[in-house]
């Protein structure tokens, strides 16, 4: 069977009419899941503008417990664990968020991470910090990076404008990236700091939320293919591939996360079938398709295992983008089918 995979974008293009695609789904590699480093690597990467971001990714900090479980159940419980805390840490991460200016906090459920990153963009506005509190020396040292940055970052947005700047005000902003990592390595690594206090106060409710559904799964309540059947027609919020919040109904999934990331659907495709799906974008960019059993979802369509129908009017397989029908944004509502016939797939978006 084959889930419908959607992705989730904010503010990122996609890279370069038949209406219908075929796919060849029939032998195909099982991808890497996406994991989290245990220690926090900092990347940085320019957009198309030439713009720079930081990015910190890595394992949430949360030790799970040992377990009679296998290892695939012992994970499975234990990013269900961490989706029972995502309200309450989501509260923390704001908490950070306003004191720290500039940094934005991501909880990953679906792959036990957690993402921090921060975009030269935003020191292009004064970034305030939190009233009555007396800077630290380390404030103050973040701040006088800050205010270089802030003036260097003034002169790219007037280039970018179209603007011709002399050789000293090119040589600056050629400059800028040593001291933009500066300035990033300083705030998200603080950032960091902070969210391993947190992570710390809610350890215990982590272990008593894994204990809870690890006792379910031991005894048949909440074990693999037992219970219930898996619901229709609904985000599948433990499968989900980034940052993704999904609603308690399971009808409204949506991200912040400066990437892409995959949310699949209760949608399936059995062979000699038809299915179909239908999504309503409330605001950003998204990307909608269909996916093999086991593709990644967090860029759908980039590989030979899946579809995908982009919001920029393109559409992608296998890496390759193409133009595709129309573009369609924030109150569209998208239909998509597929067909399956001896593992290849023909797609209508």
């Amino acid at each position: 069977m084959s889930e419908i995979e959607i992705g989730f974008n904010i503010g990122n293009e996609e890279h370069a009419v038949d209406r219908t695609t075929t796919v060849d789904w029939s032998s195909l590699p099982t991808p890497a899941p996406l994991t989290y480093p245990e220690e926090p690597a900092l990347q940085v990467e320019e957009d198309e503008e030439g713009w720079c971001r930081a990015l910190l990714s890595y394992s949430a900090p949360l030790p799970v417990p040992g377990s009679r479980l296998g290892d695939e159940e012992q994970d499975r419980v234990a990013k269900k664990a961490l989706r029972t805390l995502q309200a309450p840490l989501e509260e923390d991460f704001a908490g950070v968020e306003r004191s720290i200016p500039g940094v934005s906090c991501h909880l990953d459920c679906g792959a036990f991470g957690v993402d921090l990153s921060i975009s030269e963009r935003d020191f292009l506005q004064g970034q305030r910090r939190e009233a009555g509190k007396a800077p630290t020396t380390q404030d103050k040292d973040e701040m006088r990076v800050e205010k270089k940055l802030r003036e260097i970052c003034a002169l790219k947005r007037r280039q970018v404008d179209g603007e011709t700047l002399d050789k000293l005000q090119a040589e600056k902003i050629a400059k800028r990236g040593s001291l933009f990592r500066e300035v990033a390595d300083l705030k998200l690594r603080r950032a960091e700091k902070e969210l391993v206090k947190l992570f710390k106060s809610r350890k215990k409710a982590f272990q008593e939320a894994f204990w809870d559904l690890e006792f379910k799964a031991l005894y048949a309540e909440d074990g693999p293919g037992k219970g219930e059947s898996a619901p229709f027609g609904i985000f599948n919020a433990e499968k989900c591939e980034g940052p993704v919040s999904v609603s308690s109904d399971g009808v409204t999934a949506e991200s912040a996360a400066p990437r892409w990331v995959g949310a699949p659907l209760h949608v399936y495709v059995k062979p000699g079938e038809v299915s179909a799906f239908a999504i309503e974008v409330v605001k950003g960019l998204v990307r909608l398709g269909w996916a093999a059993p086991d593709a990644a979802v967090a860029e759908l369509g980039c590989s030979s295992g899946s579809f995908g129908f982009g919001g920029t009017g393109k559409k992608v397989s296998a890496g390759l983008f193409e133009p595709y029908g129309e573009s369609f944004g924030a109150g569209d509502t998208i239909h998509c089918e597929a067909e399956r016939e001896d593992g290849v797939s023909a797609v209508l978006a």
